[in-house]
């Protein structure tokens, strides 16, 4: 996963793999599973990539506001020992 993370900010010179694997972040498998992380990762990397695929950019924007993540599942905020915060994997959601 940290791996994924990482991997977002280093488009290689071959950026139509480089898409090919980004695009398997959007699926509705992989938010489900890790989208909580990876979409704040990708939205952060826009104005990279939207100079390199911006049809790739819209199916990122489609895919996020799609998503609705219902998980209760308790995520860390920071890595810190003297004050660890957590949050939910849905907290961002605002009600309808």
């Amino acid at each position: 996963m940290l791996l994924a993370i990482s991997s977002i900010n280093a488009i290689t010179a071959d950026t139509t793999a480089s898409i090919a694997l980004l695009r398997e972040c959007i699926t509705e498998a992989h938010l489900t599973t890790h989208g909580y992380r990876t979409l704040a990762a990708l939205t952060r990397t826009v104005p990279t990539l939207v100079t390199i695929d911006p049809g790739f950019v819209r199916d990122l924007c489609s895919a996020a506001f799609r998503h609705h993540d219902e998980s209760k599942d308790t995520t860390t905020m920071g890595d810190s020992k003297i004050l660890p915060m957590t949050s939910h994997r849905n907290s961002l959601r605002q009600p309808v």
